[in-house]
């Protein structure tokens, strides 16, 4: 996901821009310079991935209280000016996919270092990430705890690796699977402790089973209908034409992991969905 196109300065401005509280609006002003420190706090950490030793007492509070902190991100979600700034970030990924599932849609902003903990992160841009309600119900509060329990940030982790892969399980009543599994050396075990944190944390297995079961069905009938006495290895490679297809767009598309897994079972391709739905 691209970062947001606007600094924290501009953003804390936008909030207090029509308030009455001078004094909040002069702190807030007069703070600009800590507003930016924090970033680039949060933005050397995220890049290293040490955000797991970020405390709160790392960043600076412009020596305001924890509500009224939480009172500027109301005021970002409820004013004319500030909530301009949070839409924008709703709209910014593209397309509209929760960047933390890949399939959900993005309605909401999660903070990633939570508000409750970080509150001088409450407005900061780079904290801010659009999301889909359902990641942000399941991430909720949780803090990491060491390098491998860092949720992936979107703005600062290029998923260009592949890492989602499914399994098909033959056995009475067959079933699916998704799983991690880097087979790319380059990655550092530290973002791979990551991926399967995150992946269990969101219970993306039992979601990405719910998303990919209209497309196996899809699947299955396309099968019957189109490839009917053929060799197996003739389902193998349409199927692996069609994860080439799902890959182009995104390398761990769930349509992409589902068929390269049945482009691999050799028990679908023999036959196993002519018994669709199993």
């Amino acid at each position: 996901v691209d970062p947001p196109p606007h600094q924290a300065d501009y953003v804390a401005r936008e909030c207090v821009a029509t308030i009455r509280d001078r004094n909040l609006r002069r702190r807030v002003k007069d703070g600009e310079s800590d507003l930016l420190n924090n970033s680039r706090i949060l933005t050397k950490a995220a890049s290293d991935e040490t955000t797991w030793r970020l405390f709160p007492n790392h960043f600076s509070d412009l020596e305001l209280r924890p509500e009224q902190w939480k009172w500027l991100y109301e005021r970002m979600l409820r004013s004319k000016r500030g909530r301009a700034v949070y839409d924008e970030l709703l709209v910014r990924p593209s397309p509209n996919r929760c960047p933390y599932c890949g399939f959900g849609y993005i309605s909401t902003i999660d903070h990633y270092l939570p508000k409750d903990s970080y509150y001088q992160l409450s407005i900061e841009p780079l904290n801010l990430i659009p999301c889909c309600a359902d990641c942000n119900h399941k991430k909720s509060n949780e803090q990491a705890s060491g390098p491998g329990s860092q949720y992936l940030h979107p703005y600062f982790v290029e998923e260009s690796f592949q890492w989602l892969v499914c399994k098909i399980d033959p056995n009475s009543p067959p079933a699916m699977s998704f799983e991690v599994a880097c087979h790319n050396t380059s990655i550092s075990s530290v973002l791979r402790e990551r991926l399967q944190h995150q992946f269990q944390a969101l219970k993306l297995n039992e979601r990405f089973i719910v998303q990919a079961g209209p497309l196996l069905n899809q699947l299955s009938v396309q099968l019957k209908r189109n490839f009917k006495n053929v060799p197996t290895s003739a389902v193998s490679d349409w199927l692996s034409e069609q994860a080439e297809t799902w890959r182009e767009s995104d390398p761990n598309s769930i349509g992409g992991a589902l068929c390269t897994g049945l482009a691999r079972s050799r028990w679908y391709c023999d036959g196993g969905y002519l018994g669709y739905p199993w």
